[in-house]
């Protein structure tokens, strides 16, 4: 299978609509990771809607969830699909009045770091939350992305069996995966049947996406060197995880106006501590002074 290749594509999402018609809060668009899709934000936008209710937007990128499969991968094409979805699906009208808050983890943090970057003044991006992931190359990337990938690469070729349509499929994925790296066979519905091959099958064909981990340590080289004073960023920050300097002044570049809390967890600190995580967002999304700031 050799997929097309596609400069934009339309990218597929859900949208929780707030109940006040004159709503003037922040809209909140959920960017998800690597191996991810919008159902990553499934159980965060539940606990969001509780205490803030505003329109909130959960989009799949390209080769992930119900959008488009196609090439290529990056991040700049990346962001060029989530700047075509921004202007086809929210008013610009909205967009100035109310302004976007962008909520990303891993990957999906990174483009909306770097889209709040390019698109200063433009977007209004008010806020953005970016989850273990800093505005710069990340030389070393979690080895539990590597690992988690060569056990879907085995699931997804049958070198480690687990059989399609049966009873316990799913359970098994979660097993041996978890529920965030599940999300690629879990989303695929044609593995609640049998099939000839025996064995469940990934949603997108890896193997045309070899160097997958390593394009996404990238960071554009050709970015303005845009101070975004007004936008405030929270970074979390999993001590586990090997993608943030210490030096938390190399933040500063871009986004001086920035907090940073760390936890002690790995890469999917959101899972792994996420009563934790899921309030320190909630404040720092209701300006809630309490929300712990680290300096450099």
């Amino acid at each position: 299978m050799t997929l097309p290749y596609k400069q934009v594509v339309d990218l597929s999402y859900h949208l929780i609509k707030s109940t006040n018609a004159n709503c003037a809060k922040p809209i909140i668009i959920n960017l998800h990771g690597v191996l991810g899709s919008r159902r990553t934000f499934n159980i965060l936008n539940k606990v969001i809607r509780e205490e803030i209710n505003t329109d909130i937007y959960s989009i799949d990128f390209r080769n992930h969830g119900d959008s488009p499969q196609c090439h290529p991968m990056n991040y700049e094409i990346l962001n060029n699909d989530l700047n075509h979805f921004i202007k086809k699906t929210i008013n610009p009208d909205v967009i100035k009045d109310r302004g976007i808050i962008f909520i990303g983890f891993s990957m999906g943090a990174k483009v909306g770091l770097i889209n709040t970057i390019e698109s200063y003044n433009k977007f209004n991006v008010k806020k953005v939350v970016s989850i273990d992931m800093p505005p710069y190359v990340t030389p070393t990337f979690p080895s539990i992305l590597a690992t988690n990938l060569d056990l879907i690469d085995k699931l997804d070729q049958g070198e480690i069996v687990i059989k399609a349509g049966t009873k316990t499929w799913k359970e098994e994925c979660l097993k041996l995966l978890g529920s965030y790296f599940s999300s690629g066979f879990l989303d695929l519905h044609s593995n609640n049947k049998t099939n000839k091959l025996g064995h469940i099958k990934y949603y997108l064909p890896l193997r045309e996406f070899p160097n997958l981990v390593d394009d996404m340590k990238h960071w554009p080289v050709n970015l303005a060197p845009t101070k975004c004073t007004d936008t405030e960023v929270l970074f979390l920050r999993g001590l586990d995880s090997p993608v943030f300097s210490e030096d938390y002044s190399l933040l500063n570049k871009h986004f001086p106006n920035k907090k940073v809390v760390e936890f002690s967890t790995g890469h999917t600190l959101l899972f792994e501590e996420f009563p934790k995580a899921s309030r320190v967002i909630l404040d720092f999304l209701q300006d809630k002074k309490e929300v712990q700031q680290l300096s450099e």
